[in-house]
């Protein structure tokens, strides 16, 4: 069986159906089920969901901008190979120089590069990329068609968690956290586009309670 992919009307009526009124709640729906889909690509290493940057040094600057779109890092390249990742408590203890780069840090929206660049060195980035937002009622999450069902359970986790119902809360914060464990597991293995479906109530929002 083929799972239709859910387009982003679909998920925000999945969430209302449970008895949020439109008006008070349509606009934080959109909100929590973006949010959802920028944690699983945080945390979930999707396949479809890894990017590139190019970057060009400038002699004497050391700093350069993470890419908008940066979720996590996989790789960072320069002229000699690999670049070492450390802390930025490490590089504090590393000597002031200058050459080609071999190590970096990350640093809020930036990376450091130690040494600092002496030339114009090429340098290229790896990193698994954040989606893009749903806006229009058609669009349809960048996340593998498997896990669009899990989308709404942190809605309606963030949504109970508002009316201050502890049971619902607790109860659709479990499937959420349980699904993205689940999601994590699988598409690091890279299986999410072999199985038909997944386990789980979380797969069938409605009658699930």
């Amino acid at each position: 069986m083929t799972i239709a992919p859910r387009t982003f009307r679909q998920l925000i009526d999945e969430v209302l159906e449970y008895q949020f009124a439109p008006g008070k709640y349509e606009a934080l729906t959109k909100t929590w089920l973006n949010d959802a889909q920028r944690i699983m690509a945080r945390q979930c290493e999707i396949r479809t969901s890894q990017a590139s940057a190019s970057y060009s040094t400038e002699s004497g600057v050391s700093e350069l901008e993470l890419p908008d779109d940066f979720a996590r890092l996989i790789d960072f390249h320069g002229t000699e190979g690999l670049l070492s990742p450390v802390s930025l408590q490490e590089l504090d203890t590393f000597e002031s120089t200058s050459g080609s780069p071999s190590a970096y840090a990350v640093s809020g929206n930036d990376l450091v590069l130690y040494p600092a660049p002496d030339a114009t060195y090429s340098l290229s980035l790896r990193y698994w990329r954040l989606p893009e937002d749903l806006v229009e009622d058609s669009d349809t999450p960048e996340v593998p068609v498997l896990y669009h069902a899990l989308l709404p359970a942190y809605a309606l986790y963030k949504a109970y968690a508002r009316e201050n119902d502890k049971a619902e809360r607790d109860y659709w914060k479990g499937e959420w956290e349980a699904g993205l464990l689940k999601m994590r597991g699988e598409v690091q293995s890279d299986v999410f586009d072999g199985p038909s479906q997944v386990a789980g109530s979380w797969g069938d929002l409605h009658g699930s309670r």
